[in-house]
């Protein structure tokens, strides 16, 4: 099965394509990160932010586009002459750059895998006219096509219109997309949308200038660490790891210890990842490893092509500090879209995670986990979701929607 997943980052009005993940086959995949080398990432390729590739990113966005039934979206299409998006793409084709190779793989000819996944009109320009390029839907589904921004899946078809208005300014481009609002404005609009339901929410005042009292979900900080241990050293005194522990998990891989917080107020929720090691995974369902005795040894190395094989994750703690299902609902939304996204372009295939409480094996319930069997582990009752292809689509939906809670009633504290 081909899959393909484009991983952008946004910063300051800025977009631009931080991973892609390419899979060729269930056993083959290629992977490749922004910059002239891998860098940090070892066993991956490399790609700089060049017109080819922009174009590459504004091909399968309108791919993904025309899935969702965008009503004003033809088949998806890049076209241009000599110096344009598509022109660019074209030329790369032809020349094959480590780049491209590196992206997509070759096939048995020792030809990109791209070339198999278009169409090309006029290639290298050889008549008068424009280079025009199209998607093989044949080769690559349009349901195996994922774009995610800041690690977090997409299907609204205006944010992935105005990212392609983003990539595409100032290219001589024929474009297959309606006209819509900048880029900056749909991402300001979306911000503004969920800054009204916190203001509502947080009761403040209608003229205020409130931007910096919304919360924003961030890898936690060592003020973070501080406020999350006395908050467990209070709230649960008997069990909890220690601030040097926490200290520990946060610095072996920041993106697995996430909390949402106000500038400048105390963390309102947050939650802990654990990719174990298959021995570490062995121990801890054996009742040998307890949660808080966990070491970053027992951890996987954080890189990209380790995530991508681990078949096994552990909530160690998701925690709301306050009785709010807002904080929850958001906290979650991004907890699930990080299982969904693994589980679509990784192995990962089964989640764990223990529950103290009635409380919390009603919520665990709620997402399809149930009480894992044939286990020995000694903790608090254990909960495992075996992610099949319908509990993904689930999750998918509700990371979508944002709706995790159907009721309006406040969720209890949760500590796993």
């Amino acid at each position: 099965m081909i899959q393909l997943a484009l991983n952008f980052a946004h910063s300051e009005g800025q977009i631009h394509l931080e991973r892609t993940i390419f899979r060729s086959s269930s056993d083959i995949e290629f992977i490749a990160v922004r910059g002239k080398t891998p860098g940090a990432y070892s066993c991956t390729g490399s790609f700089q932010w060049t017109p080819a590739v922009k174009a590459v990113c504004v091909l399968f966005i309108q791919a993904l586009i025309h899935r969702f039934g965008h009503a004003d979206m033809t088949r998806p299409m890049i076209s241009g002459r000599r110096g344009s998006l598509a022109s660019s793409l074209d030329y790369a084709i032809d020349k094959e750059p480590q780049w491209l190779c590196d992206m997509f793989g070759l096939d048995e000819s020792g030809k990109t895998n791209l070339r198999r996944l278009i169409f090309r009109s006029n290639p290298g320009g050889k008549r008068p006219g424009p280079v025009s390029i199209t998607l093989n839907e044949s080769a690559l589904p349009l349901d195996n096509i994922q774009v995610l921004v800041d690690t977090m899946p997409v299907h609204d078809p205006g944010f992935l219109d105005s990212i392609i208005a983003k990539l595409s300014d100032g290219s001589p481009e024929s474009i297959n997309a309606p006209e819509v609002i900048s880029f900056d404005s749909l991402v300001l609009l979306t911000q503004t949308k969920r800054n009204d339901v916190w203001k509502h929410h947080m009761m403040i005042p209608e003229d205020s200038k409130y931007d910096n009292r919304i919360p924003r979900i961030a890898s936690a900080d060592d003020n973070n660490i501080e406020d999350i241990f006395q908050y467990e050293e209070q709230e649960f005194p008997e069990h909890h790891a220690t601030k040097d522990r926490l200290q520990e998990w946060r610095n072996h891989d920041p993106a697995n210890f996430i909390c949402i917080r106000a500038v400048g107020e105390p963390v309102m929720g947050y939650y802990i990842l654990f990719f174990l090691k298959p021995e570490s995974m062995k121990r801890f369902l054996a009742g040998e490893l307890l949660k808080d005795d966990v070491r970053a040894s027992d951890l996987i190395d954080p890189t990209v092509h380790s995530y991508a094989r681990q078949a096994e994750a552990h909530i160690g703690v998701f925690a709301s500090t306050q009785h709010s299902s807002f904080f929850t609902i958001d906290l979650l939304w991004h907890l699930l879209g990080r299982f969904v996204y693994l589980a679509k372009f990784g192995c990962l295939s089964r989640v764990y995670m223990e529950a103290p409480t009635q409380e919390v094996q009603r919520i665990l319930k709620r997402l399809n986990f149930e009480l894992a069997k044939n286990h020995n582990h000694n903790g608090d009752p254990l909960f495992e979701c075996i992610l099949t292809p319908e509990i993904i689509g689930q999750w998918e939906q509700c990371c979508t929607r944002r709706s995790f809670v159907q009721s309006a009633t406040a969720p209890p504290l949760v500590r796993c």
